[in-house]
């Protein structure tokens, strides 16, 4: 039988050892459906954010506005302008002022031209500043180093003196001719719209000696130079 003390807290004990379970579900159990809720918000803020911040820095798109073609890729089928082939002569307006001939740069040695987004990527313009940096292992193979963007002329001379890339040659295809011509439209963060990240090593006869198109938005200067270097045999 219980006795009159035991009657009285008998509640109490419930109300304790419920308690008690409430808290341990808490620490290491089941959560509550309230908590549960909070956590699932929780997880999906922190995922959209992780796409927001890191998806545009991941690399290149695979996706093309047009929605029948074959996503892009370093070695895309719709490139033709590939090592062997003869590569076509033009002229683009340079932030020096000049006009600038690809038959007389050819004339004058191996040219690597280096086609880019431009402006709106602060890593092309790194990549021409390191490129620039080693200058001096560009001549010693006999090769010149040309930028060309889709920017405007006007906005290339502002960021050419802003991003220190004064000095070497940066052009304006502004009606994206070259870089239709050169293929360097495909693999790209804007498909048909901005060249991406192609380099295309031309020898004195304007044959195609070496091309690869980056998905990466900026490619260690080394790796480039001995692409170079293999591209010409040395």
């Amino acid at each position: 039988m219980l006795r009159h003390g035991d009657e009285t807290q008998a509640p109490r004990r419930a109300r304790r050892r419920e308690l008690i379970r409430r808290k341990a579900s808490h620490r290491g159990g089941v959560p509550s459906p309230k908590r549960l809720r909070g956590l699932v918000l929780f997880g999906g803020a922190l995922v959209l954010l992780a796409l927001l911040y890191f998806g545009p820095i991941r690399g290149y798109s695979s996706t093309s506005s047009d929605a029948s073609a074959p996503p892009a890729r370093a070695e895309d089928p719709r490139i033709k302008l590939v090592a062997g082939r003869m590569a076509p002569d033009f002229s683009l307006p340079d932030v020096s002022g000049a006009t600038f001939r690809l038959d007389e740069a050819r004339a004058k040695g191996n040219t690597l031209l280096f086609f880019q987004e431009g402006i709106q990527c602060p890593a092309c313009f790194q990549q021409m500043r390191d490129l620039q940096r080693e200058d001096a292992k560009l001549r010693a193979l006999e090769t010149s180093l040309v930028t060309i963007t889709g920017d405007s002329l006007s906005d290339l001379k502002a960021a050419s003196v802003r991003e220190s890339v004064v000095g070497m040659p940066l052009l304006s295809d502004g009606n994206l001719s070259a870089s239709r011509a050169y293929d360097a439209l495909v693999v790209s963060m804007h498909p048909g719209q901005l060249p991406g990240h192609t380099f295309v090593l031309l020898d004195r006869s304007g044959k195609v000696l070496w091309r690869r198109d980056y998905q990466e938005m900026y490619v260690p200067v080394d790796q480039v130079l001995s692409a170079v270097a293999k591209g010409l045999g040395r």
